[in-house]
């Protein structure tokens, strides 16, 4: 609290660290392993009672969409000794299908990032787990925009990063495990998803998981005492409030409410009152009036709202229940007529009515969103989508919008996915009917491998005192499987770091900022928290093209959570690229990036070298 309000999620816990990354800002797999290691048992002393509770990580592999179970084994010895195991989810959203391990492999708890409105932040990586993708990603999500933390210089700094915001899910469970000590780790994080507040769409998704956590709702559901969430298709979903927004006077529109009980023990709800309602607003249907939900169990309630004349309208809806903090539930209502509505408006995004899903390979999948809205006032109503209208490997994941009415400025989404199964183009359309006209939408994409990424090899990574007239870089190319043309630029970027920037422990803003300071494992209250930096490279100053070369076979390889083995030495078939007039006594980050002939595209690990 010396910052003149208190930070941190659990005030008096104690953490230890273990530095696995040097200053480079890479580390190798067998350091990594030793780190875990010692997390099962720090003092070396055998059972004596030293290991942590809670692992944190804000660290990850820097290759989203991919599976690598390198550190499976360790995160299972730490699970089995009742070791909750959380990660970062990573900052290469607001695509879907951005997922990194090791947070995407299974028995993790994955956290992405809401901002202060509780809406899932544009960086934060999205699902499904490129492990499993059947499974939703993240676990769910937490604050980790313009979060208020600790500078490493002193002082205060506001950051952003899911590197923030798996921290809140561990210092939660740290004081989940204060009030409770004897509750198996698996039940503490059931908890925390099954109490979390819904976003998004009804149930977990792959931008949410299963929702912003809850800690009050979550001590409820472990104390084994009602808790009364309240979910509504209008952000924040979780304000219990209805808002209607502006309607032509002789509309109707109908929307829905959803109790659900996310504690622990029955709710009990009584009779819904309805006297503080304007009589435009009427309650059509009410399956929760004097009814008892078990946990998980949901009801519904659907108003609708009816505008007369051309004014605002508000009201309240009242219930009592045994919900300890909530007792009447209270949910407001609001609205305004409006004459002379413009007509039903369908716009959409992406706005050329393509979804392009670029090269992917075989046997993977990659999913984009058509977002569609009503830029006019009356409403705008959507036809069913008939999945059956696309052949494949095209096909609709999540839909939103079928048989839906949006009013003024309201959208929806339906999610698409693609899986060749060949190497080829693909190519198909879907028609999608409103009463403002129809869009005919073009799906296409590519069944590709990307090229396998490039090694580096000189000069050595964390070089020191080059000569700044000239420096010479070399690396292995990248080969390409389906045996296409593969064009490699070097990019070439100064380290520069910005003032009051909290190094390593994730992206503030868009700054050039590379990951010089990972954190560490932290232990909370006798609990660890593994906290090393998520890394991203950093902003690219500058590319140079070389020429293209034509290769063929191979396979992809390289870790971006760096390598256990030494790089390979130069060879003959190295390529060079050769910097000149560069700045003296400055550090300079280096990557190759490989383009196949269709566009698929592969980086090689970032390293650096200082000049004298």
């Amino acid at each position: 609290g010396a910052g003149g309000s208190a930070i941190g999620m659990a005030p008096g816990a104690t953490w230890i660290a273990a530095k696995i990354f040097p200053d480079s800002g890479s580390a190798t797999y067998s350091k990594i392993h030793a780190a875990f290691e010692w997390a099962l048992d720090p003092n070396g002393y055998g059972n004596t009672g030293d290991a942590p509770q809670i692992v944190n990580n804000s660290w990850g592999i820097d290759q989203f969409n991919r599976c690598w179970t390198e550190f499976q084994p360790d995160l299972a010895l730490l699970q089995k000794a009742e070791i909750a195991v959380v990660f970062s989810a990573g900052n290469d959203g607001p695509k879907l299908s951005t997922s990194s391990s090791p947070a995407n492999c299974s028995g993790n708890l994955s956290v992405g990032s809401t901002n202060s409105s509780g809406a899932v932040s544009a960086f934060s990586s999205r699902g499904p787990s490129a492990c499993d993708s059947s499974q939703t990603f993240p676990s769910l999500v937490a604050p980790g925009e313009h979060i208020r933390s600790a500078g490493l210089a002193g002082g205060y700094v506001v950051v952003d990063g899911t590197s923030f915001s798996s921290p809140h899910i561990s210092g939660l469970l740290a004081l989940l495990r204060e009030a409770d000590g004897a509750t198996p780790v698996a039940d503490l994080e059931v908890a925390l998803e099954k109490s979390a507040d819904d976003l998004g769409t009804l149930g977990p998704d792959n931008n949410s998981g299963a929702g912003l956590v809850n800690g009050l709702a979550a001590y409820r559901r472990l104390a084994g005492s009602p808790h009364l969430a309240v979910y509504d298709p209008a952000p924040p979903e979780f304000d219990r409030a209805l808002p209607f927004g502006k309607l032509g006077t002789g509309s109707s529109l109908s929307r829905s409410l959803t109790l659900r009980n996310s504690g622990g023990g029955s709710l009990t709800l009584g009779n819904l009152d309805t006297t503080a309602l304007d009589p435009v607003f009427t309650v059509s249907k009410d399956t929760c009036s004097n009814t008892t939900l078990p946990s998980d169990l949901t009801c519904e309630l659907v108003v609708a709202f009816a505008p007369l004349a051309v004014t605002g309208y508000s009201g309240t809806l009242t219930m009592p229940s045994n919900d300890i903090d909530q007792n009447p539930l209270t949910i407001d209502l609001t609205g305004s007529g409006i004459d002379n509505a413009s007509p039903a408006l369908l716009q959409y995004d992406p706005s050329n009515r393509t979804l392009a899903f670029g090269s992917v390979a075989p046997g993977s999948a990659a999913r984009l969103v058509l977002t569609i809205s009503n830029g006019g006032e009356k409403l705008l109503t959507i036809s069913p989508v008939l999945a059956s209208n696309l052949t494949a490997p095209f096909a609709i994941a999540l839909d939103e919008c079928s048989s839906k009415s949006l009013a003024g400025q309201e959208s929806c989404r339906i999610e698409f996915s693609f899986s060749p199964t060949a190497l080829q183009d693909y190519l198909d359309t879907l028609p999608i009917s409103t009463n403002a006209g129809q869009l005919s939408l073009t799906l296409k994409g590519l069944g590709n491998h990307a090229p396998s990424q490039a090694s580096p090899l000189t000069p050595v990574n964390g070089a020191t005192g080059l000569d700044p007239a000239t420096v010479t870089l070399s690396w292995q190319p990248a080969t390409d499987s389906d045996g296409d043309t593969v064009t490699e630029k070097v990019s070439l970027s100064e380290v520069t770091i910005a003032p009051g920037v909290l190094l390593g422990a994730g992206i503030i803003q868009n700054a050039a900022i590379p990951p010089l300071l990972p954190a560490g494992l932290i232990m909370l209250a006798g609990l660890i928290a593994c906290s090393m930096a998520w890394r991203r490279r950093p902003n690219l100053a500058s590319l140079a093209l070389l020429t293209a070369i034509t290769v063929a076979g191979g396979a992809c390889g390289g870790g971006g959570g760096g390598d256990a083995t030494p790089p390979p030495a130069p060879s003959s078939t190295s390529s060079t690229y050769t910097a000149a007039n560069l700045k003296a006594a400055t550090t300079y980050n280096w990557l190759v990036i490989s383009t196949d002939s269709h566009g698929a595209t592969s980086e090689s690990p970032t390293w650096q070298f200082t000049t004298r």
